[in-house]
């Protein structure tokens, strides 16, 4: 093994403010990989696949509602400017682990 990694915790981040889960229900959101698939799918949102580098473009225009992912894209991807609401779980909604 050369090294690990670990991003930061996963997050809810939305263009509309979010109050409960009931206000996720159907509202298209950036998922990537397995885990956030069935989170997403389990909170009943439609999940949509797109590159982190997409994600800006596609909230700006209303392409998806929100995304799940890390709080260091509010600033990295400048997602605060198009999503300002910002859904934070104990822990993190998920965590991705990877070793090289």
């Amino acid at each position: 093994m050369l090294g690990v990694g670990v991003h930061g915790p996963g997050s809810i981040i939305t263009r509309d403010k979010v109050t409960s889960f009931d206000d996720l229900k159907g509202k298209k959101m950036r998922i990537a990989g397995e885990v956030m698939s069935t989170i997403g799918k389990n909170m009943g949102v439609a999940p949509v696949a797109l590159p982190p580098n997409k994600v800006y473009e596609a909230l700006s225009q209303g392409v998806v509602d929100g995304a799940f992912f890390t709080l260091e894209t509010l600033k990295s991807f400048r997602l605060n400017e198009v999503a300002p609401n910002v859904v934070t779980f104990p822990g993190g909604l998920y965590r991705a682990v990877s070793a090289f």
